[in-house]
């Protein structure tokens, strides 16, 4: 009969730890790894919505630079009508001077690569493109029915011009009113278009990486 003697030394004991130990080391050092990737890929999400939103933001001042490209044009508009007294004229000369501005408005979003900020998010969230773009879309919209409604409302008081009581200030004055309420017109508007976004993009830049690695797995960040 085959008999087997066990026996347990302090030798085998301390193989045994080692290895438990090597083991729990290498698990610790594979989970750390996890983790470092979890909050590189994290951290790089977050800067993209943040930039996303920085450009969003950018946008907006851009708008603004386009209202007030607008100011200097009353001034020469209602100057030329003291000057050359032909409505016809003040009034060709000012929309060709806002179309002008319109143009360059279009230039800067351009230049400065407004539209396409979106890119680097759009690798990590799908719907990305298409939240921007739509965004985009409405905001030229609002930005277009607020320079047609700025050169509907100046060209009517531009053509009410009576020479026995015309008063350059007071042109101005009516214009500058009309650009005014349709600048707050098209931000009331922008904020609405721009509030989904925004806070898509905000509860991203605010989120734990745990909650948005989780978001990447499931397509739902």
């Amino acid at each position: 009969m085959i008999s087997f003697e066990w026996k347990i030394t302090l030798g085998n004991l301390l193989t045994v730890v080692s290895i438990l130990v090597s083991a729990a080391g290498l698990a610790w050092a594979w989970h750390r790894d996890i983790l470092t990737l979890e909050r590189a890929q994290a951290t790089e999400v977050r800067r993209a919505a943040a930039a996303t939103l920085a450009k969003m933001e950018r946008l907006g001042q851009l708008i603004d630079l386009l209202f007030a490209d607008v100011q200097p044009t009353i001034v020469e508009t209602s100057d030329l009508l003291a000057e050359k007294h032909d409505a016809e004229l003040a009034r060709d000369y000012f929309w060709k001077t806002v179309s002008a501005a319109r143009l360059g408005q279009r230039k800067r979003v351009m230049d400065e690569q407004i539209e396409s900020a979106y890119v680097i998010l759009y690798s990590y969230m799908v719907e990305a493109k298409s939240m921007f773009q739509s965004a985009i879309e409405k905001l030229r919209s609002a930005e277009d029915e607020a320079l047609d409604g700025i050169m509907d409302g100046c060209q009517k008081e531009i053509l009410a011009y009576d020479p026995s009581s015309y008063k350059p200030a007071v042109l101005g004055n009516k214009c500058r009113y009309i650009v005014n309420d349709q600048r707050k017109s098209y931000f009331a508007k922008a904020t609405a278009i721009l509030a989904p976004l925004e806070q898509r993009l905000g509860k991203i830049v605010s989120e734990q990486d745990s909650a948005i690695i989780a978001g990447l797995n499931a397509k739902t960040l």
